[in-house]
């Protein structure tokens, strides 16, 4: 996904993968750049929204655009000014889990969404402190591991917890003082937690809307309450509501009652885990590394190779 290596290998001649292990940036009619958590909407209304966002962003990114026009032409590639520009026409590798991102009917045919790129997590065992109550909603809370110090949210997503009469873990990533920690009001505040093995038990994951947390929510049938944060989480939050595993709230939306209302909403309403478990049922499917290999050497034609 570096402008870099696209102009680099198109300027030698060799074959080029793009890899997107986030949100893929290769343009479509209709969707919103990755940090835009904007819905699908291949309307014209629509498409001058993005539009829109994309002038936004190419002003701000007018530096690096100098840079790989400046390059193209010095290397003869033609007129290639955006990151968009740089990558491959011919196969992008994502993480995505198949169904989970918005259709791309006009240009998503090279992109092979295959999982996670890694493999199987060993077996992991619940943290034998914590013993939640089988007669009760059981909801793990995470901002992952860069957002983890927002003690002020993780406070506020325990006390709508309660508001909603469930019993909450909530995980800050090493990222709180024990005394940050302690005026958290969940039934169980750690720095780690085995994520795995927590989201094997959990009822609802309220969740930054990082894509790994939420590829492993998918994976273990868990539906989610989003709320995004930074950099490409919007775009995941919205997918998560779009694909009806979960529902987000946005900046505004995030007081304790509204979080309490959503929590319950997403309890209440078996759609939501329906959803989710109907990509857990597909998870020993995706393709991961594994078949990122296979499509790589089947991409440049490895004599010998499997080209799966």
């Amino acid at each position: 996904m570096e402008p870099a290596s696209g102009l680099l290998a198109r300027a030698v001649g060799v074959p080029l993968v793009s890899v997107a292990c986030a949100v893929p940036m290769d343009p479509e009619p209709g969707i919103p750049l990755p940090f835009l958590g904007w819905p699908h909407d291949p309307t014209a209304q629509g498409l001058r929204r993005n539009a829109g966002g994309e002038r936004v962003a190419d002003l701000l990114m007018t530096p690096q655009s100098r840079t790989i026009r400046r390059c193209a032409r010095a290397w003869g590639l033609g007129d290639l000014r955006r990151l968009q520009d740089c990558l491959s026409p011919g196969l992008t590798l994502s993480q995505m889990a198949p169904g989970f991102d918005y259709a791309r009917p006009v240009n998503g045919a090279h992109i092979a969404q295959l999982g996670p790129f890694r493999r199987g997590h060993a077996t992991q065992d619940f943290p034998a402190d914590i013993r939640p109550d089988p007669a009760r909603p059981f909801v793990y809370a995470s901002l992952g591991t860069l957002q983890g110090h927002r003690a002020g949210l993780l406070a506020r997503i325990a006390r709508a917890c309660r508001q909603a009469g469930v019993q909450v873990l909530v995980s800050h990533a090493g990222s709180l003082t024990e005394a940050q920690a302690q005026a958290i009001p969940a039934d169980w505040v750690r720095g780690f937690v085995p994520q795995q093995a927590v989201l094997e038990r959990a009822d609802l994951c309220v969740t930054h809307a990082g894509l790994n947390t939420a590829l492993e929510c998918l994976a273990a049938g868990v539906p989610m309450l989003a709320l995004p944060l930074t950099h490409d989480q919007p775009g995941v939050a919205a997918r998560i509501a779009h694909c009806g595993a979960g529902l987000r709230l946005h900046p505004w939306q995030r007081g304790t009652a509204s979080i309490a209302h959503a929590v319950r909403d997403v309890l209440d309403d078996p759609r939501y885990r329906r959803t989710a478990q109907g990509f857990a049922a597909q998870a020993d499917g995706w393709g991961g590394a594994a078949a990122a290999v296979d499509r790589i050497e089947a991409a440049i034609k490895i004599p010998g190779r499997a080209t799966a």
